[in-house]
């Protein structure tokens, strides 16, 4: 997929937190809250939902580095 250039350094700050944020509540959250009948979220569910959202963080600050950091 292709995607336009972030419009300024606030709109990437800001993609960047949300990815952030994403991660922080899997971080705050362990499996063992949601073993229920109804719901079973396991520990390798929750290891690469984990993996899943930190390499969007990696995704989004290689990004950055390629559209204005010149080498």
């Amino acid at each position: 997929a292709s995607f336009a250039k972030y419009n300024s350094y606030t709109e990437f700050f800001y993609v960047l937190l949300e990815e952030h944020d994403e991660l922080w509540d899997l971080v705050k959250t362990t499996p063992s809250k949601y073993k229920d009948k109804e719901f079973f979220y396991s520990e390798v569910e929750h290891t690469k939902d984990m993996r899943s959202e930190a390499i969007q963080i990696g995704a989004v600050a290689l990004r950055y580095l390629v559209e204005n950091c010149e080498a």
